[in-house]
């Protein structure tokens, strides 16, 4: 099977969706033939086995035309488009996205599309300025997903939602998978290694300090915490270290700088004794940060919201403890829980492990989407 896959950024970039794309390949090149089509002008980080194309570009509105020749003369089974509306237009508007695609179908009959939606498109209802970019946003994806042969999305509750406007194609819910690698270090060196001492607890926080994250929750949760005895401590990895001790305020958090390497990443992940997972919309299978901690088997807590799958909500008490967004008081409950309780903690970080390993990594997630390619 030949698969070219299409998407705007890869390592060394920092770039969440390019990141998981290069993991992605890779993974994928041990079954099929795969080519990536990128973007002209940046240097990327080579992947085995994986010819890296650069060909097209997304700064100018007719710069995605440049995929379909080398496309049209390789001929693949397949192209693999990598979406969110973001990258391919300024604030998600790419006219000639879906024109493009539909003559690569005219031009390569038996070539077939699918799409990985990482983000449908703006919620309208929470700005005017997402009012206004939805109107282009929305029909684009409804276009997007009339055109595709096989439709693949984050999490559940938009892949349900896509199923009700593609009715002619399969829709299938596909999970990312970690980004990050899993170093073999044992807690004690990895505490040892940031001088965090025995009597601490560190609570790990990954990732940006974008407004999906709930820091003054965090914030809070910590609060509770040192107030009713334990002295806990936010272990922070990324690269917004001012704007998480501006939120903690006089919480001094035990470290902040970042962004790091990868490897760096999940040595630090093996010091924390819990990970607080505090979103929005709450944790869903589309958070990268959420997957590292259960890659790691650290006991999470996180919120659940409108985004929260069924088989996350199905592992609460289990891999992971939930508490619903909007309830603070429940989510440091159940954090505290874990804290006061190692054998419980150990219990639920084993249980998060198991499932990150038996659904969410990149092996298993490339089998799903093989399997979903094999059935059309």
């Amino acid at each position: 099977m030949t698969i070219d896959v299409i998407n705007t950024a890869l390592p060394p970039q920092f770039d969440g969706i390019g990141h998981y794309t290069a993991l992605f390949c890779e993974e994928l090149a041990h079954s099929a033939e795969v080519r990536l089509l990128v973007p002209t002008g940046p240097t990327y980080d080579p992947i085995a086995t994986v010819p890296i194309l650069p060909c097209f570009s997304v700064d100018t509105p007719d710069g995605i035309r440049a995929i379909l020749e080398p496309i049209v003369a390789r001929q693949p089974d397949w192209v693999l488009l990598q979406y969110n509306p973001f990258l391919y237009g300024k604030r998600g508007y790419a006219p000639q996205l879906v024109p493009t695609l539909r003559e690569l179908k005219r031009r390569c009959p038996k070539t077939r599309l699918a799409v990985m939606t990482h983000e449908n498109f703006v919620p309208r209802w929470v700005s005017w300025r997402f009012t206004v970019m939805a109107t282009w946003q929305v029909p684009q994806y409804w276009n997007l997903g009339h055109t595709a042969d096989l439709f693949f999305v984050s999490i559940q509750v938009w892949a349900d939602h896509a199923r009700g406007w593609f009715k002619k194609i399969p829709v299938h819910h596909l999970p990312v998978a970690s980004t990050m690698p899993h170093v073999a270090i044992e807690r004690i060196e990895a505490r040892q290694r940031l001088a965090i001492p025995e009597d601490t607890v560190a609570v790990g926080f990954f990732g940006t300090a974008h407004i999906s994250r709930l820091l003054p929750l965090v914030a809070s949760t910590l609060r509770d915490a040192r107030q009713s005895g334990v002295n806990a401590r936010l272990l922070y990895i990324g690269p917004d270290g001012a704007a998480v001790r501006e939120a903690l305020g006089e919480l001094e958090p035990l470290c902040s700088e970042g962004p790091l390497p990868a490897e760096e990443v999940s040595r630090r992940f093996s010091a924390m004794d819990v990970y607080l997972a505090a979103f929005t919309d709450g944790v869903s299978t589309r958070r990268t940060s959420l997957m590292t901690s259960l890659q790691h088997g650290i006991a999470t807590v996180g919120t659940d919201g409108i985004n929260t799958d069924t088989l996350l909500r199905e592992a609460n008490g289990e891999a992971l403890l939930l508490a619903p967004v909007g309830d603070n008081t429940a989510f440091a409950t159940q954090t505290l829980k874990l804290i006061r309780d190692p054998e419980l903690r150990q219990r639920i970080g084993a249980g998060g492990k198991r499932l990150y390993d038996t659904r969410f990594d990149w092996k298993p997630v490339v089998q799903s989407f093989l399997a979903a390619l094999r059935e059309v």
